[in-house]
């Protein structure tokens, strides 16, 4: 098995960051709630890729470049409720969907 190179790790500590602030708010939230890339697998990394998180009948969606995610392989820059909210990297095009 190969060793996760940093887009791989940076989609699990952006997943992370983004459970653990919903769990300090006292929601539930695990890694079967994301989706990234519209559930396609992304064997060559693009340079945009989507996540959507659900939560309940909620789903909100941000778009991540493919250097934010690498930067990300190791921890999140930005406070968790900042990745929460939809005020991601300067390159997010979050929205809200009910």
């Amino acid at each position: 098995m190969q060793p996760a190179d940093d887009f791989s790790k940076g989609m699990k500590t952006i997943e992370r960051a983004i459970i653990d602030g919903v769990w300090a708010a006292g929601r539930n939230l695990t890694t079967a709630d994301f989706t990234w890339h519209r559930g396609q697998a992304v064997v060559a990394r693009p340079d945009l890729t989507d996540l959507q998180v659900r939560i309940g009948r909620r789903a909100v969606v941000g778009i991540f470049s493919r250097e934010e995610i690498e930067d990300s392989a190791d921890r999140v820059d930005l406070p968790v409720q900042e990745v929460w909210s939809g005020k991601w990297h300067r390159a997010n095009r979050g929205r809200s969907r009910n």
